[in-house]
């Protein structure tokens, strides 16, 4: 009797405990949202104010982001230098999905990232720099929404946690 009490107790701490690790996987995404669109402002701050070129820019933006974004903004303007950027919107896609794959960020979100190197490729200055700036009002509108109902979600999982590990102590017992 005393393994069995013990077990439910088990089942039910590690439901519970799944479910609050969704809820701050929930958070998570919404802080690594929040320091991409730091980045991409940085980057378009470097665009209209130093009008360097973008191997330039990325490897100056890289020395003061975090990982993995320091990475991928290296690795983008190491390879820009070597094949040009020509194929800059190839060269943003691969670096993105190889480099920021793991990042906690819906599909939708992973691919318009993806996207904005094809959209910047053939662009003058002003244009790249509308570009991040859609990219980031994209990104500000998806955070925001996502902000509202985090504490909903949180709360959500939590309860499902819980209910899933009542579940299965009553279906086991």
């Amino acid at each position: 009797m005393l393994w069995k009490l013990i077990g439910c107790l088990c089942i039910l701490t590690a439901s519970s405990g799944l479910g609050y690790f969704q809820g701050i996987e929930y958070r998570r995404q919404i802080q690594e949202m929040h320091c991409l669109e730091q980045l991409i402002r940085e980057i378009g701050g470097e665009i209209s104010y130093t009008k360097a070129p973008l191997p330039e820019i990325f490897l100056r933006t890289a020395r003061y982001c975090r990982s993995p974004y320091s990475l991928w903004l290296r690795e983008m303007a190491r390879e820009m230098q070597e094949k040009g950027a020509v194929q800059l919107g190839v060269l943003w896609e691969n670096r993105t999905r190889k480099i920021l794959g793991t990042l906690p960020l819906d599909s939708e979100e992973m691919n318009e990232l993806s996207q904005v190197g094809y959209q910047m490729n053939h662009l003058d200055i002003r244009m790249q720099e509308q570009t991040l700036i859609w990219y980031v009002t994209r990104l500000e509108e998806r955070r925001g929404r996502k902000e509202k109902i985090l504490y909903e979600k949180q709360r959500l999982s939590n309860l499902l946690g819980v209910s899933a590990g009542l579940f299965l102590v009553i279906l086991l017992m």
